[in-house]
């Protein structure tokens, strides 16, 4: 969970410098007031239109009593829809905090919140009717608004959105919008210097489920919760602030309860919208227990008539209502009544409350402003929770009905009111007017039940002039000389009004006051209020209010007498009491430890602490960083000698918080920096050492520090100073562990010494491609290869490189073939060669594609790739010499011997084809039988053998 804290004071970091340096991206160019009033600018937007989930502290009013039947439904939206609002950033304090000479008006400026379109989406796997919604908004502090430092201009602040609501409840399914952000000074010589165009972001934030500021019916006193998800994600740019670190992705808990009704009204001001008596005050609470905001829920606008966001920071939000413009309706004043709708369509339900899984009726009126009926229309039943879906036209009155089964699923936001209620919307999609009711359901339905519902109560507590409202989910904690304000809520839950009765309730002190319910309708809520003082001596205990509705059984329909009775329980302590230990004697930059474990919470349980460091630098908006420590732990350190201040926030299990202030002394020293590079290189490779981090912490002046190198290689002597000259680069050959030092001495004569060593690894070799060469002539490949003949002889080079001192062992090694040895034959001794550069003489005595291979070794025994070539040998034909040929003619029954030599690399098969006009093979091919084997025939001519037939030697 980010809070307000988070964002303001460095993400909680406080360890060591980094955290002085929050927006360390801010131009050094842009004055130090300007650069403060951005800061706190854009986290007061980023409040306002972010799903903010930090802790609000909202200053409520005196409760009042009241009585509440089933609540009030939502009213559907319509396309067109608008409402402006008007909106205050009020950041006076905030900047007073920062310790500048600035000051910023109040912003001001209107919200318009226009609904622009209604769609029908798949969400986590039900189809959804939504509203799109377009949110715009400009705000300035005026032309003389801003001063910075003697110069004056105005802030001006745009932002445009969009957010989808789902209709069925008005849960918030995502929101996004752009940001922009411009100062405008009265003389435009600043914008020459530095980027006026302060930031220009989107931000866009998904919830997993919807989530659901508001459950409906709404009705004083409901308390529900929901547990959701919510992704956010940045894009954008600014020359002052890296804006992906307001991007989240986190599971938040919270809880709402209604505390008030009536007209909107905090810190005696009331909206410029003037029909709003009749709203809802809803508080949220976090899991924590913290607060984190506030809405009066205004039903005769169908929506919020104000928001407000207040920080202890020092910026406070408001939205007030001043125009509402509903689309489509008649008798509108835009600053007080919505008028009437044209056409509409009003949902009634058979029953105010229904058990689970039960067909109920509900009834469609559709109807003009006048009451005329709208006919034959097919209106669209969606109870998309069940989803359930169905279809019915409208009659000659305007009416259909539907059945839709309850269901027993419970919903996304458990009450303590109901089994769970969800909206049941029956629309026509041509027109595209909603009508919506919410089904209230019960797991069980009785005529009566009186009940001290006292998971609804809250209590407004008055300590110091200040006053807070907890609900049941914070607890209700208190210590002496606190004032308290219960409201104290009586509820029937029943499906029928009851008679008269009695509540009694009696006090801590035993004093019991009685009230007289005349009667409490079905569904409904009478608050009774009671105040009391807590004494001064009072002990650390636990003080109940006791809680009897109808001791007396008047209400003799009640179905459950058993939840008559509850009890208010005051958990009566003390403030935290703060103590602490630092570490003394520290120099700049050395960290200070802080030891607040003896911080003790007099009434039991633990305590936490938040320790909120001063801090002089310019980027500071508040002038303290802070951080938050549950064990009571933290350390610090500082950039400058002095006596800071430390302020020791400890806060207990009650929420109880108590501020102890002292200060930590902090001595001179030298300078500090830093040597950076890498531990270890390739021998070869250039390695580069900067000096970085410089911080002359004995003297404010700008006079540099001076730094001497000492270095094996390069550098080595080199004198430098920290305002040029900061780095050293070598390419070092030889291998081995290396050490280079620097010292840097201030314009005092302190010095510092920084040592950094490295590593210089033997590199492996490399390889060049392979080289082919016949008689001298370099040899092209072809098709990827190189073609030869059998036994032609070819030089084969390739050329290995290394760093120099491994440049001479390099060795390298070929292999002329994939097959054994026999297929290739050469007049290298070996198949490896010493040095870079190696070039060998070989052929191949067998035919088809060989592959040879080549790599480089040097003498750590790296190698380089393998690189490949493929050669492609042709077979040769042999040569034949006939070596015995008879004279002819050849006389009958003559012995004739016929022989001949063959002259060929391979194995070779002698034929004889003895008839070479028959294809005794039958292949095809006449003269290639081998009709007798042998390099030597013998043959005798008899009288069948025709004269003159040739004979085929192969």
């Amino acid at each position: 969970m980010h809070s307000l804290y988070s964002i303001i004071f460095s993400k909680w970091k406080g360890y060591g410098t980094s955290s002085r340096h929050r927006y360390n991206q801010i131009r050094t160019s842009l004055p130090q007031a300007m650069r403060q009033i951005l800061v706190a600018i854009f986290i007061v937007l980023s409040m306002m239109l972010m799903p903010w989930q930090g802790e609000y502290f909202v200053d409520e009013e005196t409760s009042k009593s009241y009585s509440s039947a089933i609540g009030e439904d939502l009213d559907a939206w319509r396309i067109g829809d608008r409402w402006v609002y008007e909106t205050l950033f009020d950041v006076q304090q905030l900047i007073a905090n920062s310790g500048t000479d600035a000051s910023l008006n109040t912003l001001t400026g209107d919200t318009q919140v226009e609904v622009t379109d209604i769609a029908d989406l798949n969400y986590n796997g039900t189809q959804t009717l939504v509203y799109i919604v377009e949110v715009s908004g400009s705000f300035t502090s005026g032309s003389d608004g801003a001063t910075l430092q003697g110069a004056t201009g105005s802030l001006d602040v745009k932002y445009t959105g969009t957010d989808i609501i789902r209709a069925r409840d008005l849960a918030v399914i995502q929101t996004s919008f752009r940001l922009e952000v411009d100062f405008n000074p009265n003389l435009g010589l600043i914008c020459w210097i530095t980027n006026c165009e302060l930031a220009d972001i989107t931000i866009t934030t998904e919830y997993q489920p919807g989530k659901e500021k508001r459950d409906f019916p709404i009705r004083s006193g409901d308390f529900w919760y929901q547990n959701h998800w919510s992704d956010t994600t940045v894009d954008g740019e600014s020359d002052y602030f890296d804006v992906s670190t307001f991007g989240s992705s986190e599971e938040a808990n919270s809880s709402w309860q209604v505390v008030d009704t009536g007209t909107p009204l905090e810190d005696g001001t009331s909206i410029q919208y003037a029909g709003c008596g009749n709203s809802y005050k809803i508080t949220e609470v976090n899991i924590t227990g913290q607060n984190q905001g506030m809405e009066w829920f205004c039903p005769a606008v169908r929506s919020y008539a104000w928001s407000r966001v207040v920080n202890e920071a020092g910026f406070q939000i408001d939205w007030l209502l001043k125009e509402y413009y509903p689309a489509a309706s008649n008798n509108v004043a835009a600053s007080s009544d919505p008028g009437v709708r044209q056409e509409s369509i009003e949902v009634s339900l058979e029953f105010i409350a229904a058990p689970l899984d039960y067909e109920q009726g509900a009834t469609a009126t559709y109807q003009s402003s006048t009451g005329t009926g709208v006919p034959g229309s097919n209106l669209y039943m969606r109870y998309e929770t069940a989803g359930s879906t169905s279809t019915q036209v409208t009659d000659n009155a305007g009416i259909a009905t539907f059945i839709v089964n309850t269901s027993s699923e419970t919903d996304d936001t458990p009450s303590t009111s109901d089994y769970a209620s969800r909206g049941l919307i029956i629309w026509d999609p041509v027109t595209e007017i909603i009508g919506i009711a919410t089904i209230v359901m019960q797991a069980e339905i009785v005529g009566l039940d009186l009940v001290a519902q006292m998971s609804s109560a809250f209590m407004e507590r008055t300590r110091d002039g200040q006053t807070q409202t907890f609900t049941s989910a914070q607890g209700y904690n208190v210590i002496p000389g606190d004032s308290v304000s219960l409201s104290i809520p009586v509820q029937n839950n029943g499906i029928a009004d009851s008679p008269a009765f009695d509540v009694i309730i009696t006090y801590p002190d035993a004093t019991v006051i009685q009230e007289r319910i005349p009667t409490l309708e079905a569904l409904g809520e009478e608050r009774i209020i009671v105040e009391w003082s807590i004494p001064a001596d009072m002990t650390i205990s636990q003080q109940n209010f006791v809680i009897n509705v109808d001791p007396n059984n008047e209400a003799t329909q009640d179905a459950d007498l058993t939840n008559n009775q509850g009890t208010i329980s005051l958990n009566v302590g003390r403030l935290p009491e703060p103590a602490v230990q630092q570490t003394d004697g520290v120099y700049t930059f050395e960290p200070i430890f802080y030891d607040a474990t003896g911080s003790i919470d007099p009434d039991g349980g633990d305590v936490t602490c938040v320790f909120s460091f001063e801090n002089a630098s310019e980027d500071s908006v508040s002038g303290f960083d802070t951080v938050v420590s549950t064990d009571c732990m933290a350390e610090w350190n500082w950039s400058n000698d002095g006596d800071w201040q430390v302020q020791l926030y400890v806060t207990d299990d009650e929420s109880d918080e108590v501020l102890h202030e002292f200060t930590s002394e902090v001595l001179n020293r030298a300078p500090e920096f830093e040597i950076n590079g890498v531990d270890a290189i390739y021998a070869g490779d250039q390695i580069s050492f900067s000096i970085d981090n410089i911080s002359d912490i004995d003297t404010e002046s700008i006079t540099p520090v001076t730094f001497s190198w000492t270095s094996p290689f390069m550098c080595d002597g080199q004198v430098t100073t920290s305002f040029a000259g900061l780095q050293c680069e070598m390419e070092p050959q030889e291998e081995g562990v290396f050490q280079i030092s620097v010292i840097g001495t201030d314009d005092d004569g302190a010095t510092t010494e920084r040592n950094a060593s490295f590593e210089v690894v033997n590199k492996a070799p490399t390889i060049e491609p392979i080289e082919m060469w016949v008689d001298g002539v370099y040899l092209e490949q072809l098709d990827g290869m190189w073609h030869l003949d059998e036994y032609q002889t070819v030089t084969l080079k390739v050329q290995g490189s290394d760093t120099l001192f491994d440049l001479d062992s390099l060795q390298v090694s070929w292999s002329l073939s994939e097959e054994n040895e026999t297929s290739y034959s050469t007049d290298t001794p070996t198949l490896s060669t010493l040095g870079g550069e190696s070039e060998i003489e070989a052929s191949w005595h067998t035919s088809g594609q060989h592959q040879i291979t080549a790599k480089v070794i040097d003498d750590n025994g790296a190698t380089s790739e393998i690189i490949y070539g493929t050669v492609n040998i042709s077979n040769i034909a042999p040569d034949i010499t006939l070596t015995n040929v008879p004279s002819l003619p050849i006389g009958e029954d003559e012995i004739v011997t016929i022989s001949f030599e063959a002259d060929d690399g391979d194995v070779l098969m002698y034929c004889w084809d003895l008839d070479a006009t028959f294809d005794s093979n039958e292949d095809g091919v006449f003269d290639n039988d081998c009709d007798r084997e042998g390099a030597q025939f013998d043959f005798i001519r008899s009288l069948s053998t025709p004269l003159g037939q040739p004979l085929v030697i192969t």
